[in-house]
């Protein structure tokens, strides 16, 4: 059930992936297809995952986008903070901090790169979910590694 979860949610996050690549949008529609999907697969998955701490874990980072995009006056999308949350419900705490760690490469690969060719400019739109998307799969790829 848990090999089906990830797949859902990476599916899901290659849509939204192409989305904000595009329009630098991303519909309501999948994201909230994907929770809709992925709440009850990891409800009825996984039975020792209904203490409230570990979905606490789960969705705090989530919340803390949706948190920083209201602070910040939408310079954090809120789709953005919405498939966080997403793969907070999809993954294990620790897939999930690995992810979020694992963003930081591909990010930091397209910052130097636009520096590196002096395109660089300090109010420039990074599309982020597709660079979430790349992170949680190295994520997930980081958890079965077990390292």
């Amino acid at each position: 059930m848990e090999h089906l979860t990830r797949a859902v949610l990476m599916i899901i996050l290659t849509i939204c992936s192409i989305q904000d690549y595009r329009r630098q949008r991303i519909g309501v529609l999948p994201v909230a297809a994907g929770i809709l999907l992925l709440l009850p697969l990891r409800l009825l998955g996984v039975p020792g995952e209904r203490e409230s701490f570990t979905w606490m874990l789960k969705l705090l980072p989530g919340l803390a986008y949706l948190l920083l995009g209201v602070l910040k006056g939408d310079k954090v999308g809120y789709g953005d903070g919405l498939c966080v949350l997403m793969a907070g419900i999809a993954l294990w705490p620790e897939e999930l901090l690995y992810g979020l760690l694992g963003t930081l490469v591909p990010l930091g690969v397209c910052v130097f790169d636009q520096r590196r060719k002096g395109t660089w400019k300090k109010d420039m739109l990074i599309p982020y979910i597709p660079v979430l998307t790349a992170g949680i799969g190295l994520g997930i790829l980081w958890g079965y590694a077990g390292i």
